[in-house]
């Protein structure tokens, strides 16, 4: 599992919630005055699970309509998607239902409704609601210490990341600021990537780490989705790969 240390103080933000109650370390919120509305603990620190958390919402949404405030994370393989639901379970405490619906056409979703929630990621993480094309790496993530800021990284390499068929490891976003942050985050810590290129046919940008830097990127990020442990294994061939990659059980 991820580490619940080191943590860094948020910002206080009033988050228009009704509070219960409140210890050193979450306040526990309900949606409004009635005794049988949702109920969500909220931390009062960022640590690495809940930096993981915002960095998996790469692949997320927020949105609202009428008294639904859903937040989702879409990803093919629902491994994944059951491990952000443990971690949402672990960090949030919700009374509301977490639920992966499967779609048609589509990649599943991982669903749940809960005001307190979306207003936590929307008001202190600046996680906007809808499109997130214009969402830049949230200020105490650029701040916090490589120790949290790494698995911000890993959680938006799980959602984001790209595996080529030659082993090549990279990132993808329509966010190009965003996308730059990472790749500065990596640099800064010897992991060496080529610069940001965008792409038109399906309007991102993409950078890929250099194949003499995937070790490290294995040993200092890793991952916590099944489908990319596999993927590295595969074609890197590699045994240490699944040791020095996170495990997610």
């Amino acid at each position: 599992m991820i580490p619940r240390n080191p943590k860094i103080k948020l910002p206080k933000v009033n988050l228009g919630l009704v509070v219960d109650s409140e210890t050193d370390e979450y306040i526990e919120v309900r949606s409004s005055k009635r005794k049988d509305s949702a109920r969500a603990e909220l931390p009062k620190f960022l640590d690495p699970t809940q930096a993981y958390l915002i960095g998996a919402m790469r692949d997320g949404t927020l949105s609202t309509s009428g008294s639904k405030y859903e937040i989702s994370y879409a990803q093919k393989d629902t491994r994944w998607l059951k491990f952000i639901e443990r971690l949402l379970m672990e960090i949030f405490k919700p009374t509301t239902k977490l639920q992966i619906i499967n779609y048609k056409f589509c990649s599943p979703r991982l669903f749940t409704s809960n005001k307190g929630i979306l207003k936590f990621f929307n008001l202190v993480y600046k996680i906007p609601i809808g499109n997130k094309k214009e969402w830049t790496t949230p200020k105490i993530i650029l701040r916090a210490p490589f120790e949290i800021q790494k698995y911000y990284v890993a959680g938006f390499f799980d959602a984001d990341g790209i595996i080529r068929n030659d082993g090549r490891i990279g990132f993808c976003q329509s966010n190009k600021i965003a996308l730059l942050d990472v790749r500065n985050m990596l640099i800064k810590h010897g992991i060496s990537c080529c610069d940001v290129t965008y792409q038109p046919r399906n309007k991102v940008h993409y950078f890929n780490i250099r194949k003499d830097s995937n070790n490290l990127f294995v040993s200092l990020i890793g991952s916590y989705n099944p489908a990319k442990l596999e993927r590295i294994l595969t074609l890197q061939g590699e045994q240490n790969v699944a040791r020095q990659f996170g495990s997610i059980s």
